[in-house]
């Protein structure tokens, strides 16, 4: 064996170590650099085309829906719009509900789940979660007949009302179709005999009087003249009685966040002076517990007390506050729920809900495994089992537990990429930098420590770079695999290395390999190998 020969190859080995590794660092930070890939938008699809049902496909259930509620405007014929759902809670992503509609001569369901308004009147449309038939909402809608900027004519379907008695003013366009008021202009002077509520007009005195409607996109204005005539059986009310069934002696009554009420179920009369009423809501500032839906229907928002004051039309001396609190009552049971697919070093949002209501005064623990908590927010450190106990403040024996399985990536696919890729990424890494250094440095003892901090700082810098991309995020568990594979790369390195040690000794050539492996260096390596031709060991 000629030393010019095991020089050679020592060099070549060493040569294609430093561009291997330079090419390979290059490609790691080049990649760690890059954007992530941006997540798909989710797509749901519509079924049907002209129909008074529709189903609309929601995502994949990870977070169940508990309730929803229903919302649609008004609108003129002609127009179309869809149906606003809101989902509670806000988070929940089981999202898949089936529209039904009653009366479809005044709108229909089109193939793009839009409600298509066809002709003046009401009409109502239900929403049922699919995965879930038991919690369903529906909401009355009204189609407002014909645009304003098409009515060439109005007029008064009945211009006679009796005193004491609230009556719909029925207004019909040139085709004799009704035409509804909302977004109308009315005004009118003489409050002291009439007035005009919710579209409803509300006689007070026996009188012959005038009002006159407009709107911006109609050509004229209209003057209407009504007679309010006496009514014998009118017997106004000295007091608006109160449904005591639901609300307290105190004039209290209570009601749960997220939910709505018509405010007609407050009061027990039968007169028709019952539906003739103000109601003004009285919120704390700067806290809107309560708000107004429609006409008749009020939404508890949040936790808290306002008041709501009930006057008559008829006589404004004639009034009630009824109390509104809102609050969460003590659930029987409480559920923890967050996502299905639990991944190291990633944060989640922690929900409790009691007896389908959301719950917000609870406590958080970490019972078992390790994991950072912020509130209702936490974060694993470490895979395996996570057990993670919610406790009700206000009754600390009221407590549920949730055990979650902390994954190192979230799909196999990741695994391949991350595990498999990175490792080999890193383990190529390992091997490269370590025969660099075994080769070229006079100090072959310091290959290893050199090789360690090198790892390191490559695994660390990888996922530093990644913490400046779009899309992407560092984590330890990452640093720690890339790390791993560096590792395994350069002790499968020194493994090989001593097999071939180990086959020198017993072939007899390991004082030439020797020679030559001590003569390499960053100093030798592109030298001209002439200067081993007279060396005597060159046999």
């Amino acid at each position: 064996m000629k030393v010019k020969n095991v020089f050679n190859v020592l060099r070549g080995i060493a040569i294609a170590a430093m561009v291997c590794t330079f090419i390979t660092t290059v490609f790691m930070l080049v990649q760690a650099a890059l954007p992530g890939e941006e997540s798909g938008s989710v797509s749901g699809s519509i079924s049907g085309s002209r129909t008074d049902e529709i189903i609309v496909d929601g995502d994949e259930v990870d977070i169940p829906t508990k309730k929803i509620l229903l919302k649609v405007p008004n609108k003129y014929v002609g127009e179309r719009i869809k149906p606003t759902l809101t989902y509670i809670p806000n988070e929940s992503t089981d999202k898949g509900v089936r529209y039904t509609l009653e009366n479809n001569d005044v709108a229909f369901l089109d193939s793009d789940g839009y409600l298509n308004f066809t002709k003046p009147g009401y009409a109502k449309i239900h929403a049922t979660l699919v995965s879930n038939p038991n919690i369903t909402t529906s909401y009355e809608f009204c189609c407002l007949g014909q645009l304003p900027s098409k009515i060439t004519n109005l007029k008064l379907e009945n211009n006679v009302f009796q005193l004491g008695e609230m009556n719909d003013i029925t207004l019909l366009d040139q085709n004799n179709e009704r035409v509804f008021l909302s977004n109308m202009k009315i005004s009118y002077d003489d409050i002291e005999n009439f007035e005009i509520v919710d579209d409803k007009i509300i006689p007070k005195k026996p009188s012959t009087s005038k009002f006159t409607i407009s709107h911006e996109d109609m050509l004229h204005t209209y003057d209407f003249t009504i007679t309010i005539q006496e009514n014998p059986h009118y017997q106004p009310l000295k007091k608006i009685p109160l449904n005591e069934d639901i609300i307290s002696n105190n004039n209290v009554y209570n009601i749960q966040p997220n939910t709505t009420f018509d405010i007609q179920r407050l009061i027990t009369c039968d007169s028709n002076e019952v539906s003739a009423f103000r109601v003004e809501i009285i919120n704390p500032q700067d806290n809107v517990i309560l708000s107004k839906e429609n006409t008749n229907l009020y939404k508890a928002n949040k936790v808290g007390l306002c008041d709501l004051k009930i006057t008559s039309v008829f006589n404004k001396d004639v009034s009630e506050i009824i109390k509104i609190n809102v609050f969460v009552p003590k659930p029987s049971k409480i559920s923890i729920y967050t996502e299905n697919i639990i991944v190291i070093d990633t944060l989640y949002q922690l929900r409790v809900f009691g007896d389908d209501n959301y719950i917000d005064n609870v406590t958080y623990e970490i019972i078992k495994g390790t994991a950072t908590l912020d509130k209702d927010y936490f974060r694993p450190k470490w895979f395996g089992k996570l057990v993670i106990k919610a406790t009700y403040n206000d009754d600390p024996n009221l407590s549920t537990t949730i055990t979650l399985n902390v994954r190192l990536y979230s799909t196999f696919g990741q695994f391949v990429r991350k595990v498999i890729g990175h490792f080999l990424l890193f383990t190529v890494l390992g091997i490269g930098f370590y025969c660099v250094y075994v080769f070229l440095i006079k100090r072959r003892w310091l290959a290893i420590p050199l090789s360690i901090i090198t790892g390191f700082l490559l695994a660390c810098s990888s996922e530093a770079l990644q913490l400046t991309a779009d899309g992407r995020h560092a984590s330890w568990t990452d640093v720690f695999v890339d790390f791993f594979g560096f590792s395994s790369g350069f002790l499968l390195t020194i493994l090989i290395f001593g097999i071939i040690i180990l086959i020198t000794k017993l072939t007899k050539k390991y004082k030439i390999v020797k020679y030559c492996f001590d003569l390499l260096s960053y100093k030798t390596i592109f030298k001209s190998t002439k200067i081993f031709l007279n060396d005597p060991n060159n046999k």
